[in-house]
């Protein structure tokens, strides 16, 4: 119980950490930003294989797909796939080979040739910078 006349350590918290712009509202500390997490994020990335054959993509597509049957210059949408299995593709791609691609990289490049010379393109493009 506090004393008479004194605030609660509480509320002298509170007051110390008040914004007078807002009134009475506590403005929350600055903390260190979490650096922790961002060691994780590619560490790995020397196992990656930025050269992807149109064979391996071709694998991948069947994998997602649940078909052994996927020829070079098959349309991911057209022998089964739809924009769910797209993302789960770009995921996958992106694991395996490094690249940041994006959902849009497979509407534009919806076969596993297409979309091996695209990667092969963006890695010629890394290295020349």
């Amino acid at each position: 119980m506090a004393r008479r006349g004194r605030p609660r350590r509480a509320e002298r918290a509170a007051h110390r950490h008040r914004d007078p712009a807002r009134g009475t509202l506590p403005v929350p500390r600055r903390r260190r930003p979490d650096t922790a997490g961002r060691r994780l994020v590619d560490t790995d990335r020397e196992n990656k294989d930025p050269h992807m054959t149109p064979h391996q993509i071709a694998d991948i597509f069947g994998e997602i797909i649940e078909t052994d049957e996927i020829a070079l210059d098959d349309n991911f949408f057209d022998v089964g796939g739809n924009s769910m299995l797209a993302l789960e593709l770009v995921a996958r791609l992106t694991e395996r080979s490094g690249h940041g691609l994006r959902l849009i990289d497979i509407v534009h490049e919806p076969t596993p040739e297409r979309l091996a010379r695209a990667l092969a393109d963006r890695t010629e493009a890394r290295t020349a910078e």
